[in-house]
């Protein structure tokens, strides 16, 4: 039986209490062939919680310094592996043509295949049937989706293609077993984003020597670790021990019986989270909302016509618009001192008393700064609104809007919260 796991959150919401899966037969085989192949998970078992779906309670307190879990080497599917067991000859031109990824969903499209006699089985049922990344958006979704999410979408399909096409040629010319397998772009699109879902990171051990990869890490996936949610408001320590030749994860956060256990992923904002793993948190710690350089321009010509380039050499001296961003608190510090910069008079650029950490302002000056950064954020907020009138006009039928689209709503009216309130800090 195959779940929704972490696509649940958001049809999970209206969920007022804990409900418990530990008495599932598919979680006690789960749990029974992880513990049996030697992974070790802490005082933990699942259940449905509001707000996040599937996750893991805490069934005893956990202390900061506990490890939470830990996956030993034989159960992590790692690119070595698959590199020695998918291809005959591990200097083969075909076996190097082959990202990691594609070989990860290679795995799981091979061993889903093999029902219940694949050794994986109990992990691979439990994996979700579908996501909300925005390669799992229709196509007409996508064209109704604002530009930066659609980019990533777009993105994201033709990725799942080439992976399709290699996948595809492997299995017909490359491999007499797998002939048989009828493979479809959808099983690939499912695996794609499986793996770019729940994969971790490991670091020099887990490379492969003759990969094609340029760096020195390598995503693996981890069986059980995908249980655990994210949270911005915990710390773990996570990676691969040498010593114990496992992946682990030690919180450094104490958790009380009955509590959900999170794992934090990264800093990562619900643009991030939602574009990267299908997902969105109620409050989130690290959203900010991006300003693109144009816009600062365009609203500072408007008041002062052309715009020196002795002012653009000194932004770009200082790297300034790597940061053009908004907070709840206000604008980000890059921000602000580029509209200080470009609210001074060209004199003062060249003075020896000039310093970008000590810029000293007129009260017109500061005047004009912060109508430039009122200006912003409302020009902001417009094409907020306007995407989500867009977004509006994509109906699916009777029901209106589709799951996917709903959250993406959701995250627009999260970012647009944060534009309001950075614009009711002046």
């Amino acid at each position: 039986m195959q779940t929704k796991g972490r696509t649940w959150r958001k049809r999970q919401i209206k969920s007022v209490k804990t409900t418990s899966l530990a008495h599932k037969q598919e979680y006690i085989a789960l749990f029974q062939w992880a513990k049996q192949n030697g992974v070790f998970f802490h005082k933990m078992k699942p259940a449905i919680f509001p707000g996040t779906g599937r996750g893991l309670m805490a069934t005893k307190q956990i202390n900061a310094g506990d490890l939470l879990i830990s996956v030993p080497s034989k159960l992590l599917v790692t690119e070595e592996v698959l590199r020695n067991s998918y291809f005959d000859g591990i200097n083969s031109t075909k076996a190097l043509e082959f990202s990691t990824i594609e070989l990860l969903c290679l795995f799981l499209i091979l061993e889903r295949s093999l029902g219940k006699q694949s050794f994986w089985s109990a992990y691979i049922s439990m994996l979700p049937l579908d996501y909300n990344m925005p390669a799992y958006f229709k196509h007409h979704e996508l064209k109704h989706t604002p530009d930066f999410f659609a980019e990533h979408g777009w993105s994201q399909v033709k990725s799942i293609r080439k992976c399709y096409s290699s996948l595809k040629k492997f299995l017909l010319d490359f491999n007499d077993k797998t002939k048989s397998i009828q493979l479809t772009f959808d099983d690939v699109c499912w695996a794609w984003n499986a793996v770019n879902t729940r994969c971790v990171y490991m670091i020099g051990k887990a490379r492969f020597k003759h990969s094609p990869q340029k760096d020195n890490m390598s995503c693996s996936l981890a069986p059980l670790l995908d249980l655990l949610n994210h949270s911005c408001n915990v710390q773990v320590t996570a990676g691969f021990s040498e010593t114990g030749k496992c992946y682990q994860i030690l919180t450094k956060t104490k958790f009380k019986k009955g509590d959900q256990v999170f794992i934090n992923y990264g800093p990562h904002s619900n643009r991030k989270l939602l574009i990267e793993y299908g997902f969105i948190l109620p409050y989130n710690c690290h959203n900010s909302v991006k300003v693109h350089p144009t816009l600062v321009y365009e609203v500072v010509s408007n008041h002062y016509g052309d715009i020196a380039k002795r002012k653009f050499d000194v932004i770009t001296k200082y790297c300034l618009e790597d940061t053009y961003y908004c907070s709840p608190n206000g604008l980000s510090w890059s921000l602000e001192t580029a509209l200080k910069i470009l609210s001074l008079n060209d004199t003062k650029l060249v003075q020896k008393s000039f310093h970008i950490n000590n810029l000293q302002l007129s009260t017109e000056n500061e005047h004009l700064v912060s109508e430039f950064s009122k200006e912003i954020l409302k020009s902001i907020l417009v094409k907020y609104d306007k995407d989500i009138a867009r977004i509006w006009l994509c109906t699916d039928g009777k029901d209106g809007l589709s799951e996917r689209m709903q959250q993406l709503v959701m995250l627009l009216e999260q970012e647009m919260n944060t534009v309001q309130s950075a614009l009711n800090t002046f």
